[in-house]
């Protein structure tokens, strides 16, 4: 083949059969063939890579990607193992916490008698409440993980005012012994019945109903609030009665309306997403930071169902706050 392609170039050069015998055609001849043996293996070469390459491709596309699979699998492992033991440790701070939490409120108790005996004022009480929730909130930032941003507090007007707020947790109800000094909260009577604990919210003194009670509870809640309001001190009010998930629709008491009606004073709705973090379905309090968000106040003055809507639209986008 190499002969042959050698005599193909020595002809397109021009050459002749009998010219071959020349000598210097000759030379030409070796020459041609050498340059054609050359171009030859290129060639040869070429296609051996080529097949090389087909074949590599073809064994590729057969193998089947185990090593792919493998290494999502060991991803997959590790995290559900990592998820595994930060939720065992997320637990174990939380029962410790509750632990703590015990000890703390058991403290006070021993206090109980002391302030009977002396005949403490309502203020102390409160004093000594608040000292409580403080460490309660201390407890659970430093325990837990969990802690608390407020914003928009500016909301907050300097004259005594209602404040309704969304109910997710037992935190809020401790918390705002805090953000608002002073506040009488509107409780339900079964807190009070909560050792140590509703002592200290019946002397602070709260605003504590029976919901059974009916039209009596709403004249109690009422008449409370108006002397509350008289003493300087803002009302605490939480409209859905009962504490929610945050998920479920927002949906306010019709007795917040007929309070919001009969003490003609402005209105703060709050928001609070601590459902996130220690809800009533939560396993175990979680950290992270509890939102409050304080919203624009709403004047006096609206029926009661315009009231309703417009604090149910005030609180609903900040019931479910982004996690932090």
């Amino acid at each position: 083949m190499a002969r042959a392609i050698a005599a193909a170039m020595f002809r397109s050069q021009g050459g002749t059969e009998d010219d071959q015998k020349e000598p210097v055609m000759a030379d030409r001849r070796l020459a041609a063939e050498s340059a054609a043996d050359a171009a030859l293996s290129v060639i040869e070469a070429g296609d051996d890579l080529g097949n090389g390459l087909v074949a590599v491709d073809a064994a590729n596309r057969e193998r089947p990607p185990v090593r792919k699979e493998a290494l999502s699998i060991g991803i997959g492992r590790s995290a559900a193992h990592s998820s595994w033991w930060e939720n065992a440790a997320r637990s174990i701070r939380s029962r410790l916490f509750d632990l703590l939490l015990a000890v703390w409120t058991g403290l006070f108790g021993l206090a109980v008698p002391i302030l009977t005996l002396l005949r403490a004022r309502d203020h102390t009480i409160r004093m000594v409440t608040r000292y409580w929730a403080r460490g309660v909130l201390f407890g659970l930032k430093h325990v837990v993980g969990l802690d608390h941003v407020e914003h928009g507090r500016e909301a907050l007007p300097d004259e005594p005012s209602l404040i309704v707020c969304n109910h997710q947790s037992t935190w809020e109800t401790i918390a705002f012994l805090l953000l608002v000094p002073d506040v009488a909260i509107i409780a339900k009577d079964e807190l009070i019945r909560i050792p140590v604990f509703g002592w200290y919210l019946r002397r602070s003194p709260m605003i504590v109903i029976d919901r059974e009670e009916g039209m009596r509870a709403l004249k109690t809640m009422v008449d409370e609030s108006r002397a509350a309001l008289a003493q300087g001190r803002s009302v605490l009010v939480f409209p859905e009665g009962t504490r929610g998930s945050g998920k479920d629709e927002l949906a306010f008491k019709r007795g917040v309306g007929m309070l919001y009606s009969r003490l003609n004073v402005s209105v703060v709705p709050v928001a609070v997403n601590s459902g996130r973090f220690w809800g009533c379905n939560q396993p175990f309090k979680r950290p992270g930071t509890i939102i409050v968000s304080y919203r624009p106040p709403i004047p006096p003055g609206l029926s009661a169902k315009e009231f309703i809507r417009a604090a149910e639209a005030s609180v609903e986008p900040g019931r479910e706050g982004p996690e932090r």
